[in-house]
């Protein structure tokens, strides 16, 4: 049976080849020498691995140090591959989150999300977003509580798409409340943070089980989502679904064994 989740490298040897990957190979298929990460510090996991527009890679696990230099669950390296200190992330996450996902913006913003209760010391439950220079954007508020997470309860954002159209944003993972309402496993929020309460309503109890861990929104609005699940709003739904736009399921599209893991 194989796991959906982003696949975790607790090997820094094998850290150090996925960070390469993004421009380490030359067209012939040989190791570009140019990139030169010198990740020596990179203990632990690292989960997830985004380039820029401008070519600057973001890189976000469970890691404290990246080359000396302590960086808690997400560092930027310059297309060179050495640490842009342009991107300021203060104490960053606290020491042991998990960093699980990474989107950037068409502003440039970033969207983070994980497995983490505050940010550079501010309460921030599994999600945030950061300018670009790495700071806290404060005025992405997830007006309350946001996700039920806690230091013991183990909860964490998987996944997370940002829909082209309007900017929404959607989380999937395995937390099953946003500011008190009950949203299993899979949330629709306003680019602001608040949540979208008419996708909430439409989405009744949710995903059951484990999470969604993969995302994509089609061109015409709705929205296919692959994970560890039996049923969807106790509908049964192996492991794959599509959502209407409004987050209803779209019962044209569930056969009858769905997709068995």
């Amino acid at each position: 049976m194989k796991n959906l989740q982003t696949v975790r490298f607790t090997v820094f040897g094998f850290f150090l080849i996925l960070i390469a990957s993004v421009k380490m190979f030359a067209a012939g298929g040989g190791l570009d020498p140019r990139f030169n990460a010198g990740l020596t510090g990179a203990a632990r996991t690292a989960n997830v691995v985004v380039v820029q527009p401008d070519g600057r890679i973001l890189v976000g696990g469970n890691f404290s140090v990246v080359d000396g230099r302590l960086s808690y669950g997400i560092v930027r390296l310059n297309a060179d591959s050495t640490i842009d200190r342009s991107f300021n992330i203060g104490a960053g996450f606290t020491d042991g989150a998990n960093v699980n996902a990474i989107v950037v913006l068409p502003s440039g913003q970033i969207l983070v999300g994980g497995g983490f209760i505050d940010y550079n010391g501010v309460a921030r439950n599994l999600l945030v977003r950061l300018n670009s220079n790495g700071s806290l954007d404060t005025s992405f508020n997830l007006n309350g509580s946001g996700f039920n997470q806690t230091v013991t309860n183990g909860l964490a954002v998987e996944v997370i798409a940002v829909q082209p159209n309007d900017g929404k944003i959607l989380v999937g993972g395995s937390f099953n409340e946003y500011n008190g309402v009950t949203t299993n496993k899979f949330v629709r929020l306003n680019s602001n943070g608040s949540l979208d309460t008419a996708f909430a309503t439409a989405l009744g109890t949710g995903f059951n089980d484990n999470s969604p861990f993969a995302i994509a929104v089609e061109p015409d609005g709705q929205i296919v989502v692959g994970g560890i699940f039996t049923s969807i709003n106790g509908t049964p739904a192996n492991n794959l679904v599509r959502l209407n736009s409004g987050g209803s399921l779209d019962t044209t599209f569930l056969t009858n064994t769905g997709a068995v893991l």
